[in-house]
């Protein structure tokens, strides 16, 4: 307040040959803030000399070195109007401390999903990494950035940096304690991203929950059932579960039992199962050599015949569509021979 209270009192006994430094000092401020995207784009290009146009623009660093610029202004126009030094002093401490802070800002912006170091990464044939493991380790190096960039502005302004330290050494076992949970679902979290049961996109079943991975968090998964309903499970109960991944499908399976009457002669009944099993041999969308047709079961209203099949599909919409291709095939060659269904029947006896 006392450092205030002074700064305030040197503007109200400000002396008419101090006004000229106060202008030019706020001139100094103008001519950065005017030229500040100009420099920012001048000093990127220096380092990239093959980025042009937006691209500098996108530059992780070109938003800190124009804000640095603006600052640095304002900085050096103080400095010309002849402050005491003491305040002198707390602004040149504010100054380092918004550098860091811009500093900081700039090489986290490098390692943003968006940002133009991750994409080569990603895209990179000698760094086997998928997009969430990439995400993954980009927070863990920008949180670490922010860290060491607070270490530095509170040993700026005079803080026992050993104290803090010693602080979170001693407080770590409480907040250990009492968040458990949470460390056990980054662990698990861990886990997950690097062993890839799954990715964001894939269609997966846990916990009696089914649907589309939508986002994976250091907490939990979060996925969109077939009902449209966001259902969040936290990491630590998926590492635990079975997890279905049906997006690793590469050939769904098709079965059908059909129950023929039981007034079907047997050598009908062999002569269909024969067509049934060429029928489905000869279609392009069942994979070779994997057609089964048996006469398994005989039931009190009717013979059972047991058909399967592997098709040439992992995509559930497309397996449905197979589905019900072999269904009306199957149902046109049993109208052609005369075959009838059975159906559940009942007989009831009433006494007269």
């Amino acid at each position: 307040m006392e450092k205030l209270n002074e700064f305030i009192s040197f503007f109200q006994n400000i002396q008419k040959e101090q006004v000229f430094s106060v202008i030019i000092g706020i001139l100094i401020f103008i001519i950065f803030k005017i030229f500040s995207s100009t420099i920012s784009y001048l000093i990127i290009k220096i380092f990239n000399m093959k980025e042009k146009g937006n691209k500098i623009k996108e530059n992780g660093f070109y938003k800190p070195l124009k804000y640095a610029v603006i600052f640095l202004g304002a900085y050096l126009g103080i400095l010309c109007i002849g402050l005491p030094d003491n305040i002198v002093n707390i602004i040149t401490k504010i100054w380092k401390s918004i550098l860091i802070a811009l500093i900081a800002n700039g090489l986290a912006n490098l390692v943003t999903p968006k940002s133009g170091l991750m994409k080569k990464i990603k895209k990179s044939d000698k760094i086997n990494v998928n997009n969430q493991v990439s995400d993954f380790i980009g927070k863990i190096i920008r949180c670490i950035i922010y860290i060491i960039a607070g270490f530095m502005i509170a040993y700026e302004f005079g803080y026992n940096l050993s104290g803090i330290i010693t602080g979170l050494g001693l407080g770590s076992v409480v907040i250990a304690l009492a968040a458990q949970d949470i460390a056990k679902n980054l662990c698990s979290g861990v886990v997950l991203l690097f062993d890839k049961p799954f990715i964001v996109g894939d269609f997966i079943e846990i916990d009696n929950f089914s649907g589309t991975v939508e986002d994976m968090t250091f907490r939990a998964v979060r996925i969109r059932t077939l009902e449209n309903k966001i259902v969040t499970i936290p990491n630590s109960k998926i590492s635990e579960g079975s997890i279905i991944n049906y997006s690793k499908i590469e050939q769904r399976r098709y079965t059908l039992n059909l129950q023929i009457t039981l007034e079907t002669k047997i050598e009908k009944v062999e002569d269909i199962t024969n067509k049934i099993k060429v029928l489905l041999q000869n279609n392009e969308y069942v994979v070779p050599n994997t057609a089964e047709v048996y006469f398994n079961k005989i039931l009190d209203n009717g013979m059972n015949i047991y058909i399967f099949c592997y098709t040439k599909t992992g995509d559930y919409m497309e397996y449905l569509k197979i589905e019900e291709m072999l269904n009306k095939e199957i149902m046109y060659l049993l109208n052609k021979e005369n075959i009838e269904l059975a159906y559940d029947t009942k007989t009831i006896y009433v006494n007269s």
